[in-house]
């Protein structure tokens, strides 16, 4: 089915693309649907959270699509057979479409059911979000923080726009409160990236901890690297106060070595065998009689790290037992598990005591860097990406010079229907989209997605929308060609 010239893998496309009939293009539109629901879907009904509007039980099932054998190996998914009862018809087509939106709408309520409610501290998960579109915020704020922790690269004209990196804070912050209905505790920094100015970003945006990774710490605490961090200085969080005086702000600092053995390592072993690995990685931290609580920070890709347990498909079996396993240890009083803020707070219905900012430990200076190095050379420092800063530069500076004023993060968008506010609302959201990291991730030679051009053409296409809208919107501009970066 593959049409000519489009290579997945080791097959090869040689279908002309006139060939096609409509019972292929229905095909084609079927398993495009299909391939994205998780292969639990597939092996039988699965009843979701929410009820139909009758009350009934609301139920994903297609096993009259599709027939699943797990050919006598339950253990291991890899060898899974999936076998459609049917050749498919349009009628299935809007099926996969409705199933899949039984889906989507339950998954707001269901975290809504588990998250943790701050004033009562009831709750199972604590829910966090990035910045709004993710963008690397110490550079947003001032690019030539990156001459701290990489002097020897050569970086771009300087980007400098605190407000922007306020907006995007503020901005995700009203996001959150829009579909939970309470303002967020905590914030993953966009690839865990921080130094030390942004800290009061988060301050005065109201948040309490953010978290990143262990070079950060080691290089704060005037290390070279994460391998010569005790036990004790990796497991406890730490404190860094800004200079708007509204406190101190909690971090968080990954233990890198247990998180990316479960990314890593935990895919080439049995449930059993990882759960018996993770609680031996957890021993090192256990504190003597006399020492203080020690807190273990797991942080993992959401997706990325699951994709690679093909024998136990997104680690669901490892994950029901680490979390059987983790239940019995906390009857038997060897482990507890926490959020942060139950950690900061405590939990009174769980018996854990508060762990008060003010009787932690505080670095002097945040360093620089992101949740896997302590620097920022994969967004910045190689040609591509300097251009690409360059370019960046250049819409910003036009649109401040504009006259357009920069919205208001808690404004509704949709209370902005027309005329030359909603067009000037436009071309800032299209300049704090180019902010994001995702498209400095791909420019250079460290990092390839394998359609980088896509990448390159998208984020020039947010930069020229920039000043279509902004022109819209009634100012005096022209919009430029900015040429590929990529060729």
């Amino acid at each position: 089915m593959l049409p000519w010239g489009v290579n997945v893998g080791s097959l090869h496309g040689n279908k002309s693309r006139e060939s096609y009939s409509l019972q292929d293009k229905i095909r084609i539109k079927f398993f495009f649907y299909l391939v994205y629901f998780d292969p639990c879907f597939l092996q039988g009904p699965i009843t979701m959270p929410l009820s139909n509007p009758d009350g009934s039980p609301m139920v994903v099932d297609l096993s009259d699509l599709v027939w699943y054998d797990n050919v006598g190996t339950p253990d291991d998914d890899s060898d899974d057979c999936f076998y459609l009862r049917h050749d498919v018809t349009e009628k299935d087509c809007q099926r996969l479409v409705v199933e899949a939106y039984k889906v989507m709408v339950n998954i707001i309520p269901m975290h809504k059911q588990l998250i943790l409610q701050p004033k009562t501290m009831r709750g199972q998960v604590e829910i966090i979000t990035t910045p709004f579109y993710h963008p690397i915020l110490p550079l947003i704020y001032d690019s030539d923080i990156a001459r701290v922790c990489q002097p020897q690269d050569r970086l771009p004209r300087r980007f400098k726009f605190s407000q922007d990196a306020l907006y995007q804070v503020a901005r995700s912050k009203y996001q959150y409160v829009q579909i939970f209905g309470q303002n967020p505790i905590g914030m993953w920094p966009a690839e865990g990236a921080v130094s030390q100015p942004v800290v009061d970003i988060f301050l005065d945006n109201g948040l309490t901890w953010i978290a990143t990774g262990p070079h950060v710490l080691a290089r704060s605490l005037g290390k070279s690297h994460p391998d010569s961090l005790t036990p004790a200085e990796l497991g406890q969080p730490y404190t860094s106060t800004g200079s708007s005086k509204l406190g101190q702000l909690c971090i968080f600092f990954r233990d890198w070595r247990l998180s990316d053995e479960i990314g890593f390592e935990y895919p080439k072993r049995t449930p059993e065998e990882n759960v018996q690995a993770f609680f031996k990685s957890l021993e090192k931290y256990r504190p003597s009689a006399h020492e203080p609580d020690r807190i273990v920070t797991v942080l993992l890709d959401g997706e990325n790290a699951w994709e690679w347990f093909s024998k136990d498909n997104d680690g669901v079996r490892f994950l029901n037992l680490l979390y059987k396993t983790l239940a019995q240890k906390q009857d038997e009083g060897k482990i507890v598990t926490v959020t942060p803020a139950e950690f900061i707070f405590g939990n009174p219905w769980r018996n854990i005591p508060a762990h008060p900012l003010a009787q932690m430990k505080s670095l002097d200076s945040l360093y620089p860097g992101c949740w896997f190095t302590s620097d920022f050379s994969t967004w910045i420092g190689e040609d591509e990406e300097n251009k690409a800063w360059n370019y960046l530069l250049r819409a910003r500076e036009d649109l401040q010079h504009s006259g357009l004023e920069i919205p208001n993060p808690m404004e509704n968008e949709n209370d902005i229907q027309n005329g030359e506010k909603f067009w000037a609302f436009k071309a800032w959201d299209e300049m704090f989209a180019a902010e994001g990291s995702d498209w400095f991730w791909w420019y250079g030679k460290d990092q390839d997605s394998g359609a980088d051009v896509v990448f390159d053409t998208n984020f020039r296409l947010h930069l020229e929308n920039v000043y279509r809208y902004a022109i819209k919107a009634g100012a005096n501009l022209r919009v430029p060609q900015f040429a590929p970066i990529i060729h």
